[in-house]
């Protein structure tokens, strides 16, 4: 796929505290709680609006439509009391 020099990846591997190998084998959910923790805050998805998305063709994030999980289930929770 990507060749990266001995220098890059050793400057990434700096930059994450991990060997870039370590990093490759991890799972969407694991990198997930990796940049949680690194970050000390929970990832979410902004609800501003963005303008210069709209004319890079990305509606979605323009218009704030993404919505995760547990958006969904607080809305069902609201609608059908469940």
């Amino acid at each position: 796929m990507y060749n990266l020099s001995d220098t890059t990846k050793e400057n990434l591997e700096k930059s994450f505290g991990m060997s870039l190998t370590a990093f490759n084998l991890m799972s969407a959910d694991q990198e997930r709680e990796w940049a949680e923790q690194m970050s000390k805050k929970t990832l979410v998805f902004s609800r501003k609006g963005r303008r210069r998305f709209m004319g890079k063709g990305k509606s979605s994030l323009a218009c704030s439509k993404c919505r995760t999980l547990q958006d969904l289930d607080q809305k069902s929770r609201d609608l059908f009391g469940i």
